[in-house]
């Protein structure tokens, strides 16, 4: 079930480099095109409210997708009557996690 950690690292990654990510990039892209008088447009800095929302959708995106390969695993991998005992104690803990994340950063 290890596999199914990865989309919620990719999650993570987006949702804590997504400004510098949009931001640097912009930079870099003008700077490696030499693009004179273009500038970097600081929109997702200026608006909280949407970055938090948008860090939110990359957290939830990244559950969503693990949730979805821990299903697919276990119906190959455990046998037929422990499958729900399998699935409910992933969906468990990756409810935890994500509500614990949640919290964390909206600043319980």
């Amino acid at each position: 079930m290890a596999h199914s950690l990865i989309p919620i690292v990719i999650g993570y990654v987006f949702a804590h480099y997504i400004t510098f990510l949009v931001e640097r990039g912009q930079q870099t892209i003008i700077d490696l095109f030499r693009l004179e008088g273009a500038q970097v447009s600081y929109v997702l800095s200026m608006h909280p409210p949407v970055l938090a929302t948008i860090k939110v959708a990359c957290v939830v995106a990244g559950h969503i997708a693990a949730v979805v390969a821990a299903h697919d695993r276990a119906l190959r991998v455990l046998p037929a009557g422990h499958q729900l005992t399998g699935q409910l104690t992933m969906m468990l803990a990756m409810v935890g996690y994500t509500f614990t994340g949640l919290y964390l950063l909206f600043g319980g």
